[in-house]
């Protein structure tokens, strides 16, 4: 990165050539070690070019040097003075980047330009233009995404490889951050675009650590967050490489969420988050409403609507509405932000007015998943607010807006969850049928007597179980009947039903039907206990929630009776695989119940028995170990 003693020319094309390898540091390094009297204004561009890209951005040599550009003539220069000024307000949230984009670009046209310096500007005002029109409602993903392509082809056409893969990964990372859609997709782009920047050893490789981690804290995985936030870290202390400020304010919200979400809102907690607005406001960026917005919504989602929490959250929400809010989707987080707190405040009919406003402002732009969130937290509030009748409306709404189970994130299952625990406090259920999923086969007991039901009702409710209890009908069709014709399907679901219902004791329309179909919904009725989902409700709570769990677990779903359906498949391995973590965890606790321990070696030398072949004799290893575990805590035990 040295450039002492450098002459002008060769200084020039030295920090030129960093810029290019994204080496932001090395190249305001080479720009300064040219004497100032030898300094071109193409020159000084680069080391403002490099200033701006690493978020450091001076607006009065920008237009200094557009001033220059204008007196003499030198087009060039202009159009990099605009892709500056267009990357300086983008870096801030500030949607004005858009038209100063917008208006360059009209301004050069496409006329083939081919020196590289031009390329590399015009490819700065595409990547631009694509990210401030993800927010225009009209054609959103299309439009951006045929604007990127025309950013990565003039990045090329300049050898700004770094360039490319950042445009990439920001593109989509904000696309997911502001409207929850395309998760997984992002998450591998982005992981790509990291692995790129690792090996070009770029300035950039922090801001995309950023956004990896910040992915990981969105989807749940927390440890991986964590892995992130302490690799950051060893980045931030190499001054050769310093953090760029977005990637500092990224980090920061994560790292303040987290410990929200550890230790509750304690003062010490609290405090981190002021410091961290304070922070995030002293890098002058409008992105300090969506973070407050965002800071306030994990507050109340997490449950602490005691009106002095409340009132925290009210204080970070009149903030951001003092503030400027950096797109209309934060605008439309604060509205909805609002709502929810209005209803957890007042829980009148105009506060689920709002909300269900909220939902459907996003819903009417094709945002589906979006709108599910929203449903989802507006449950939450009703939930908590007494108004149960919407919470289970909103409730259905999100259901019917989310991807199928196995497509969730983390907080998605968590706040549905949590929701059902809610209702089942609400309205408990008393002496209703109770199904049995876990064991040799399907069961369910009514008045007393159990019997065993046939595959088809067997395959009908562990694909319900498999959705949380409820799904729309067309999904429970292509779960059961993939290969049926819409019209065939529904009618076998239909007849699937009505035996499932004679099943479980109830009749069609009356007040006990345990079979309830609300519009496309279909569901398990709130007095029908299921025990796999008590299960996993049990195997969510504390200690003794857990050892609960562990004794109610009798083995994997109908693994007898469905041994070989792929219906069966996927709830038998996420049950199986919450049975073996609480297991694990149960077995470090030298207090365990003695029956407990000898429960899990009994459940573990079953399923390992049902695994093993000629070529493993032994079954799954690792159900081998968990046995010998809880073997080895009984001997202790009884010693």
């Amino acid at each position: 990165m040295g450039g002492a003693g450098l002459v002008g020319g060769e200084g020039e094309r030295l920090a030129f050539a960093l810029l290019r390898q994204g080496d932001l540091v090395g190249a305001i390094t080479a720009a300064e070690a040219v004497p100032a009297a030898e300094r071109t204004p193409s020159l000084a561009m680069t080391a403002a070019d490099a200033r701006v890209c690493s978020g450091q951005g001076d607006l009065d040599e920008i237009e200094h040097l557009r001033d220059i550009a204008a007196t003499t003539g030198d087009k060039a220069l202009g159009l990099r003075v605009q892709a500056a000024l267009a990357d300086y307000h983008a870096l801030r949230g500030n949607p004005l980047c858009g038209q100063v984009a917008a208006q360059a670009l009209a301004a050069v046209g496409d006329d083939g330009l081919l020196d590289t310096e031009r390329h590399w500007a015009r490819g700065r005002l595409w990547r631009t233009l694509a990210l401030s029109l993800l927010f225009v409602p009209q054609d959103r993903p299309a439009t951006s995404l045929d604007l990127l392509e025309r950013a990565k082809a003039d990045f090329s056409a300049a050898g700004f490889d770094a360039e490319s893969a950042r445009a990439t990964a920001d593109l989509h990372f904000v696309w997911t951050l502001a409207f929850a859609e395309d998760i997984d997709r992002t998450s591998d782009i982005v992981t790509e675009c990291l692995a790129r920047m690792r090996t070009l050893g770029t300035s950039y490789t922090g801001l995309l650590l950023a956004y990896r981690l910040y992915l990981d804290f969105f989807t749940g995985d927390l440890p991986a967050a964590h892995a992130g936030l302490i690799e950051l870290d060893r980045l931030a202390a190499d001054d050769r490489a310093p953090l760029l400020p977005l990637a500092r304010v990224i980090s920061g919200y994560v790292r303040v969420a987290v410990r929200l979400m550890g230790d509750g809102p304690t003062r010490p907690v609290l405090d981190a988050i002021e410091a961290h607005f304070e922070t995030v406001r002293s890098e002058a960026m409008l992105v300090t409403t969506g973070q407050l917005v965002g800071i306030a919504a994990v507050l109340i989602d997490l449950g602490y609507v005691c009106p002095g929490h409340l009132a925290v959250a009210r204080r970070w929400a009149s903030q951001a509405a003092a503030g400027e809010a950096s797109t209309p989707q934060t605008g439309q987080d604060l509205a909805g932000l609002n709502a929810r707190l209005d209803l957890l405040e007042r829980a009148d009919d105009a506060a689920v007015a709002a909300v269900d406003a909220d939902i459907a402002a996003v819903r009417n732009v094709g945002l589906r998943r979006d709108a599910g969130h929203r449903a989802l937290r507006g449950a939450l509030a009703a939930r908590r607010a007494g108004r149960h009748d919407d919470a289970e409306r909103l409730e259905r709404q999100a259901v019917a807006d989310l991807p199928a189970v196995a497509q969730r994130i983390f907080w998605e299952h968590a706040i549905l969850n949590l929701l059902r625990d809610l209702a089942r406090r609400a309205q408990p259920r008393r002496g209703g049928p109770e199904v049995r999923l876990l064991g040799p086969e399907v069961t369910v007991t009514v008045a007393g007597r159990t019997h065993a039901v046939r595959p088809t009702i067997a395959r009908l409710l562990v694909a319900l179980v498999a959705e949380g209890g409820s799904a729309p009908a067309d999904r429970l069709v292509d779960f059961l009947w993939p290969d049926a014709d819409a019209a065939t399907g529904r009618a076998r679901l239909r007849v699937a039903l009505h035996r499932l219902r004679r099943a479980l004791g109830g009749e069609r329309d009356s007040a006990d039907d345990p079979v309830e179909r609300r519009g496309d919904l279909v569901g398990l009725a709130s007095t029908v206990t299921v025990d796999a989902l008590e299960f996993e409700r049990l195997a969510r709570g504390g200690p003794l929630d857990r050892a609960a769990a562990l004794d109610l677990y009798r083995g994997g779903v109908a693994e007898v009776q469905l041994a070989y359906d792929d219906v069966a498949l996927p709830l038998r391995r996420r049950l199986d695989g919450r049975w073996r973590r609480i297991a694990r965890r149960a077995l470090d606790d030298v207090g365990l119940a003695p029956e407990t321990a000898a429960r899990i070696a009994a459940v573990a030398v079953a399923t390992a028995a049902a695994t093993a072949t000629p070529d493993d004799p032994d079954g799954d290893h690792e159900l081998i170990e968990l046995a010998r575990a809880a073997e080895a805590h009984l001997a202790g035990a009884r010693a």
